[in-house]
């Protein structure tokens, strides 16, 4: 693992300082050498607190073998002194907007780069006709020609959309990339669809439709979106507290089977059809939606108390799931699907313990939530320091970790389940794992859907406060942004996140008994079987990583050594725990009635307020 944060100016702000970075877009190509080798290359998009978006080329870099053969001696540290700094280069900068950009992205298919700011600004930069990917039969490819031929603001056309909303928090694509949706804070969630037609022999996207739209589910700022990978859910967040999921409609299946297809799959007979009716008005598909989202705000959790009989009762009470506006301190609440859309995982999460009093408060955590069933979490990610703002899930799926047929290999047949499977939760159904990275204020852990400590922790890497991040296409390199105007490059070697998964998993095409695997919550199965692999898991070795930080930073990197162990849940509690202070009781003021026998001094009477007195022989002049 290596950690760099190159000085450069990202973004250019007031007075020459560096402006807030909000949201950063990763898209890999590849660079052809001598005709015949190639090298990974990436394209970065940036974004913030300024007018312009700035597009840039990437070399980035996760070897740890460019050491000397003799090294100097050290002492050993966990901060190491890196001599090889990416390979940046400035491309060009879009200057079409007026106002704070606040998330931009990439299209999964290379074709459109997405952004969006206050005052609704939002605008669609497309590629040129010769390379956008609209028919199987192009024999262009649109990552050459961000890689090659893009050089100027010229090169691209622009759609500028009339979102009629107020300022955009969020931006999140459709797996076929024919679609994307918006959250703002006048509490709507938009969704646009591209309209295609015929220009000559070619096909352009000539408008970006709206298709969907809703402004009253949420009560406040919507600060998050994210499109389901099967194209079948949407969800959001908001700082009122809530997760909103949405379903399609799908009349033609039945309703327990609807969710395992890909309705966003773009087929050759979709394409066809698009194209065919590029003429028509009404050539975008039908977009079918729920009417009531599902809501999640509220866990109802059994508490027992004792009454003065002695009996013990169960009392469920609620409890919120995630945090308020004043505790998240951040503009956003970016979810995540996974990549094989098995989980919703949500940030700005609150875990209430129900083995400790109500008077400790919650914790911080992130919550796994399982596909189809959001009544309740699947999974808690919980000990978080600060609450988390940002999630994004992995692109690549990862091998399940060795010691899972260890276990297997070596239990005893007569063993009761919880002995055998004493390890954190098996996907025995699906046989692999996803990884996602989770940002809070000031850290950035990355986790896997099969252990329940993080995988490896970075933290105090800025001066401000985290504001998002992005996976590159390989799932090797994560490119965090801070709102102090400066940009961190994670980067793992080969092997570090463990091995790729490479048999074939169509995503869109879950069968009938994975879709129950997933839905349902791990129990103890001794029956379960997973291959034998060998992969690597982090933490890395002392000595393979290299990690660095900004001139007069203090950066401080742990790592969990105990991810790969059996009491991974055991290291999940003994991250710090936040305790909410008490509130002090408020002094409450008592009635009292006073009988007087015989005369009272002048001084007890002006004291008393009040006074009942049944025998009174006051003189009328006091």
């Amino acid at each position: 693992m290596k950690i760099e944060t190159p000085q450069i100016l990202w973004h250019n702000g007031e007075n020459g300082k560096p402006a807030p970075l909000y949201s950063a877009s990763l898209l890999q190509t590849q660079d052809t050498i001598n005709g015949n080798s190639t090298q990974e290359m990436n394209i970065l998009a940036t974004a913030g607190n300024s007018e312009e978006l700035h597009i840039w080329k990437i070399k980035l870099d996760a070897s740890h073998d460019s050491q000397p053969e003799n090294p100097p001696a050290r002492k050993k540290s966990k901060i190491f002194s890196v001599t090889n700094t990416p390979n940046i280069q400035h491309l060009t900068t879009l200057t079409r907007h007026t106002q704070s950009i606040n998330s931009i992205a990439f299209s999964p298919n290379g074709n459109h780069l997405a952004s969006a700011g206050d005052q609704g600004t939002l605008m669609i930069h497309t590629i040129p006709s010769p390379y956008f990917d609209n028919e199987s039969e192009s024999q262009h490819d649109p990552h050459e020609f961000w890689h090659k031929k893009f050089t100027q603001e010229s090169d691209l056309s622009l759609k500028m959309i009339s979102s009629k909303a107020q300022d955009i928090m969020d931006i999140s694509w459709s797996k076929s990339s024919d679609k994307f949706m918006i959250g703002t804070v006048d509490h709507s969630v938009i969704i646009y669809q591209q309209v295609l037609a015929r220009e000559g022999d070619k096909v352009i996207v000539k408008d970006w439709k709206e298709i969907y739209r809703n402004a009253t589910e949420h009560r406040n700022y919507v600060q998050g979106v994210s499109f389901d990978p099967l194209g079948v859910y949407f969800a959001s967040q908001g700082s009122d507290r809530t997760v909103k999921v949405w379903s399609r409609k799908n009349k033609t299946l039945k309703e327990e089977k609807r969710v395992l297809m890909d309705q966003d799959k773009n087929t050759e007979e979709s394409k066809k059809e698009d194209i065919e009716s590029v003429d028509h008005d009404s050539n975008w598909k039908t977009f079918d939606v729920v009417s009531k989202a599902k809501t999640l705000k509220y866990r109802s959790m059994n508490t027992e108390s004792t009454c003065d009989d002695s009996s013990e009762e169960e009392k469920e009470i609620k409890r919120h799931l995630f945090a308020d506006e004043s505790t998240l301190e951040s503009f956003f609440r970016r979810l995540s699907w996974t990549a094989d859309g098995a989980f919703l995982i949500t940030p700005a999460s609150l875990y209430h313990d129900p083995s400790t009093s109500d008077s400790s408060g919650p914790s911080y955590a992130t919550y796994l939530f399982a596909r189809h069933q959001f009544e309740k979490p699947y999974k808690v990610l919980h000990g978080l320091e600060k609450p988390s703002v940002v999630i994004r899930a992995n692109p690549v799926l990862f091998q399940l970790p060795h010691c899972v047929n260890l276990q297997k290999e070596n239990a005893n047949p007569s063993a009761s389940p919880s002995s055998v499977t004493s390890s954190p939760d098996v996907r025995g159904g699906l046989g692999y794992r996803s990884l996602f990275a989770v940002l809070t204020i000031d850290s950035v852990l990355i986790y896997d859907t099969f252990h329940s400590a993080p995988l490896c922790i970075a933290k105090n890497l800025h001066y401000a406060s985290l504001s998002d991040c992005s996976w590159s296409a390989d799932g090797h390199h994560l490119i965090v942004t801070s709102t102090d105007g400066y940009i961190s490059m994670i980067s793992f070697d080969e092997g570090e996140l463990g091995e790729v998964f490479h048999k074939s998993v169509s995503v869109g095409r879950l069968t009938e008994e994975q879709c129950k695997i997933v839905s349902t919550p791990i129990k103890n199965d001794p029956k379960v079987v997973v291959d034998k692999v060998k992969v690597i898991i982090p933490p890395c070795e002392p000595g393979t990583s290299s990690i660095v930080a900004p001139p007069s930073k203090k950066a401080r990197v742990s790592f969990d050594e105990t991810a790969t162990s059996t009491d991974a849940t055991d290291a999940a509690q003994q991250i710090n725990t936040l305790v909410v202070r008490k509130k002090k009781k408020r002094a409450t003021l008592t009635p009292v009635t006073i009988d007087l026998q015989g005369e009272v001094d002048k001084e007890v009477v002006g004291a008393v307020t009040s006074l009942s007195i049944e025998n009174s022989s006051i003189s009328q002049s006091s």
